[in-house]
């Protein structure tokens, strides 16, 4: 009966020192990120879906502004997606001609995805560059910036054909697998 009551006393105080860790709302820190599909290689004409996601602390701030920028020589907008959330932008800024994209008053989570083409000029090797910034805090004066770059290569041949070991590897696999098979069969006839 003793050590019931000692684990039970253990228990409650750990559950002491532990609920104001859980309770707090700035136990993690907000964050954005940045990602690309493809990231490794796009030729011309080919598209490209720049997903944000983004998480704040408390639904009494807000993001202000996120902010998308490219080369408009580069890249065209093709489309922007939001998601679920209803209040996820409460403004959208649109500047084609300048390749900006803006988010103003952005809830204190989301998830975005601004489509990209490439277009049909554009050089081979050519970096193409997607840049976020963004601000918490709004309408706080301690605000945190964050400063994203994602990164792609124009390559006007992403599919190139396989050096020859690579090329002959497989078929070779595979009808030594079928010799295998055939000289065990024929091993347990006889």
């Amino acid at each position: 009966m003793k050590k019931i009551f000692i684990g039970l006393l253990l228990l409650v105080v750990t559950g002491l020192i532990a609920l104001p860790a859980v309770a707090d709302p700035l136990v993690w820190d907000p964050f954005i990120t940045l990602n690309a599909d493809p990231t490794a290689c796009v030729e011309p004409g080919d598209t490209i879906v720049y997903s944000i996601h983004y998480e704040g602390t408390s639904h009494k701030i807000q993001w202000e502004p996120i902010e998308l920028s490219w080369d408009p020589q580069f890249m065209d907008f093709e489309d922007y997606v939001p998601d679920w959330h209803m209040y996820v932008c409460q403004e959208q800024i649109l500047k084609e001609s300048e390749g900006v994209f803006q988010c103003r008053r952005a809830d204190v989570y989301g998830y975005h995805q601004l489509t990209m083409k490439i277009k049909n000029t554009v050089p081979d090797n050519t970096n193409l560059k997607m840049h976020l910034f963004a601000k918490y805090g709004y309408p706080n004066a301690d605000e945190l910036s964050f400063d994203l770059e994602k990164m792609t290569v124009v390559k006007t041949n992403c599919n190139p054909v396989p050096e020859f070991p690579s090329a002959i590897l497989p078929p070779t696999m595979i009808i030594g697998l079928l010799a295998t098979v055939m000289l065990i069969q024929r091993t347990r006839e006889f």
